[in-house]
């Protein structure tokens, strides 16, 4: 059986292709949208996406123009790097949980989460600025070490 590589457009084995979530699974992409793409195809898309995460745009663009060297080759693989780094991001900035985690919700009001915001935006750490999804995350693991609960 053969499928179609959504970046190529061309017909690969199934057992050398991928279904890989447009929406990524850590996003929650487990059901959403899936396209085929060749093993190629789809380790590139990654490690693209890992430079993007790591702030070397310049390098991922290279490995891009390189790979797929039309336009519309390139908007295709860039629709599913821009989708995978987003989520890469927001995964390492305790944005979206790991698989192995839980989210929990706290309701705040207004004027105290918008205060709340203002003082976790000057926070650093590396020198990189850390969401209030991470700073609680951070706060929290602390106080369980604190308490040996960790």
């Amino acid at each position: 059986m053969y499928v179609t590589c959504y970046v190529h457009g061309t017909k690969v084995p199934r057992a050398a292709a991928n279904s890989h979530h447009v929406t990524p699974q850590a996003a929650g992409g487990t059901h959403g949208e899936t396209v085929w793409v060749c093993a190629s195809c789809h380790t590139v898309l990654h490690r693209i996406s890992e430079q993007m995460v790591q702030g070397k745009t310049g390098v991922a663009n290279d490995i891009a123009n390189q790979y797929a060297p039309t336009p519309a080759m390139r908007r295709r693989l860039m629709r599913l790097v821009d989708s995978s780094a987003t989520s890469m991001q927001a995964v390492n900035e305790g944005e979206i949980p790991g698989r192995d985690e839980v989210i929990i919700q706290v309701a705040l009001p207004a004027e105290v989460a918008k205060r709340f915001k203002l003082m976790v935006g000057d926070i650093r750490i590396s020198g990189r600025k850390i969401g209030v999804s991470r700073f609680l995350r951070l706060l929290i693991e602390q106080k369980l070490r604190e308490k040996h609960l960790l």
